[in-house]
């Protein structure tokens, strides 16, 4: 037991670090994490620079006067009425009152600046302390964000490919009952295809929506790369490279919510199918959440009512389940898919959240999530003796809430996407929520 859970959390581990070196180019990371400076979050920070500095110091400047003077023309009075130019190392801030609907003044200032400036700059639109937005020029210095991939990229992301479907195959002969000497004698055997394809599925739906919307919304991406692993379950997804930054919130949610509903409907379809195809055993006490040959879903709300309907009155009081290979496969994802939506730096869970209440209010929830997450993990003990749960709740309180910004963080996303986003913190809640004594009772589980 203890030797699955250190194999799937070395591999999410992996999964995590890959993301942060492939995921975003140096050169972002940079220019767009000036929040020690520059961004709203930590205007106090910035009030204190300007304070500290002395007076007789040259000021900072990234343009010249005449280019000031141009500027300065980029601001009608009508639309945002500029009172101040600030110089810092990261880039310009101009400060002053907003005047009509934050989305149209946003595109108008930016307009102008493309027109004077060229390509010279990134426009970020951010709230400050005193939730008085303000504009913040940021160099551009993305160098060919939006140049076609090379041949030797197809080349890499195919074998990627190529490989993790070998690896997911071979496991998934593997849990059909497979030995393995016949395992070397066919490296093809068609009883790990089904694994494969689902594993594969559930695992890379959320980067392939992500990769779609990125055309649909023209923000510059790399190509889809499949991260192969040479132990169970043979992968742990997929990394897709964004090189340009996202535009506003309403990006931010598509991006989002749309890989997690996604992601959220292809899981539970292979563990719906694959729940139907597997055996009830006797609980005892080795069963729990990755012991797939005594697998207990009752620490999710949402897993107890799929295994209930998948399996109706088989599944019972004292009752686990022998996952079927396919079962395991779509668990599986499901489990990371789980973890992917928690409001968290880098996570889909932290990108709706971030869109739907900012950036200081998605921080305000991920560290409220975290401490839910640390009373479950005690309440799961308490119930059932299982230490998993605590630890892994423990193991994300290392994990950041501040999320990066994006171009146009002023901008509120609409009613309609304001609701699916609280459908799918509804959905979050039944995922991680144990099942009551009471309804559980009520269900016969």
């Amino acid at each position: 037991m203890e030797k699955w859970i250190v194999l799937i959390l070395s591999g999410m581990i992996a999964y995590w670090l890959l993301s942060l070196t492939i995921r975003r180019s140096a050169q972002i990371s940079r220019w767009l994490r000036i929040n020690q400076s520059v961004l709203p979050l930590t205007g106090s920070t910035l009030e204190a620079e300007v304070v500290s500095q002395p007076k007789e110091a040259a000021p900072l400047r990234s343009i010249s006067v005449e280019e000031e003077a141009l500027l300065r023309e980029c601001f009608p009075w009508s639309v945002y009425f500029l009172e101040s130019i600030e110089y810092r190392p990261q880039g310009v801030v101009c400060r002053g009152r907003l005047r009509t609907e934050a989305g149209e003044a946003y595109q108008t200032v930016k307009d102008n600046i493309s027109e004077r400036f060229a390509d010279k700059f990134f426009v970020l639109f951010q709230s400050g302390l005193s939730d008085r937005p303000f504009f913040v020029l940021v160099p551009d210095v993305i160098k060919n964000k939006n140049s076609r991939p090379s041949f030797m990229n197809y080349m890499i992301a195919g074998l990627s490919w190529a490989l993790a479907w070998g690896t997911t195959s071979q496991y998934g002969a593997l849990l059909n009952g497979v030995k393995p000497e016949q395992l070397q004698q066919n490296m093809m055997e068609p009883r790990g295809w089904l694994y494969a394809l689902t594993v594969l599925a559930v695992l890379s739906s959320k980067d392939v929506v992500k990769y779609w919307i990125c055309r649909w919304r023209r923000i510059a991406s790399g190509l889809l790369y499949c991260v192969p692993l040479p132990f169970f379950p043979g992968t742990c997804g997929t990394l897709l490279q964004l090189r340009a930054p996202i535009p506003d919130r309403r990006v931010l949610f598509d991006l989002g919510f749309g890989s997690l509903m996604v992601n959220l409907v292809i899981a539970s379809a292979g563990l719906f199918w694959g729940l139907q195809h597997s055996t009830v055993v006797t609980a005892t006490t080795e069963s729990g959440i990755l012991n797939f040959a005594s697998c207990d879903p009752r620490f999710s709300l949402f897993l107890t009512g799929l295994s209930k309907l998948a399996m109706g009155q088989d599944f019972s009081t004292n009752t686990a389940i022998q996952l079927h290979p396919v079962a395991t496969a779509a668990y599986l994802g499901f489990l990371m898919m789980a973890i992917n939506m928690l409001p968290f730096k880098r996570f889909d869970g932290g990108y709706v959240v971030h869109a739907m209440y900012g950036v200081r209010g998605s921080i305000t929830i991920g560290q409220i999530a975290k401490i839910i997450l640390i009373m479950l993990g005690f309440l799961q003990l308490r119930l059932t003796g299982n230490t998993g749960s605590l630890i892994f709740a423990m193991l994300l309180m290392f994990f950041p809430t501040i999320s990066d910004p994006t171009l146009n963080d002023v901008t509120e996303i609409d009613i309609r996407r304001d609701a699916w986003g609280m459908c799918l913190l509804a959905i979050i809640v039944l995922i991680f929520l144990p099942v009551p004594g009471i309804l559980g009772k009520f269900l016969g589980v």
